[in-house]
């Protein structure tokens, strides 16, 4: 892909069932300049979480950004964000942070790998979580997962430096085994939202 902004979709197949995902973006040739969009649809708590994960090559300050809606839209009440922020190791960097539809943080953070957790509340609907991680480097590569069901959409959105090959991966069945989704279309778009690749 040449520089520029990029956006990846996963959606489900038309009569396919519902089920957990993920996607991995990998651009080796460079960096992923100021940050990422990522986001998808979560359940409840107790329910495996919504997530996105980044990779820092050098020392430095990340502002953090969550927003959770309803997934059918409508009434926010009940909508009862968390959101933790784990090392390589899955161990917490800072205390879970809750917030309605939203949670904003900004946190000092050593070179390494970082994983986003959203979750939903005991009572919260079906929620669509969008987040936002501004770094001034992001290197290697991008995961980000959640729920697949009819109408839910999960996308990364990143930009590139430099041209270079990317690889994307998701993973459905049979990587999540009965908790996949029956199938997966990926689609790749430019900033203009012209439709470059889509499998199947």
């Amino acid at each position: 892909l040449q520089p520029g902004y990029y956006t990846a979709t996963v959606t489900l197949g038309q009569g396919e069932h519902p089920g957990y995902w993920g996607m991995e973006v990998l651009a080796p040739g460079g960096v992923f300049a100021g940050g990422l969009n990522l986001g998808g649809t979560l359940q409840q708590s107790g329910l495996p979480p919504g997530f996105g994960g980044f990779f820092l090559p050098t020392p430095q300050s990340v502002h953090l950004h969550v927003d959770a809606r309803p997934a059918a839209g409508g009434d926010t009440s009940n909508v009862k964000l968390g959101v933790r922020l784990l090392d390589v190791n899955k161990n917490p960097v800072a205390a879970e942070r809750f917030g309605g539809t939203s949670v904003d943080f900004t946190q000092a953070l050593p070179a390494g790998y970082y994983t986003i957790e959203a979750r939903g509340g005991d009572n919260s609907p079906l929620e669509n979580f969008l987040m936002n991680v501004e770094a001034p480097q992001l290197s290697g590569g991008v995961v980000v997962g959640g729920f697949a069901g009819t109408n839910t959409v999960g996308y990364a959105g990143f930009y590139l430096s430099v041209a270079q090959q990317v690889t994307i991966r998701t993973y459905g069945q049979p990587s999540y085994g009965a908790d996949g989704p029956g199938g997966i279309r990926l689609t790749l778009y430019d900033v203009s939202r012209n439709v470059i690749a889509t499998v199947p």
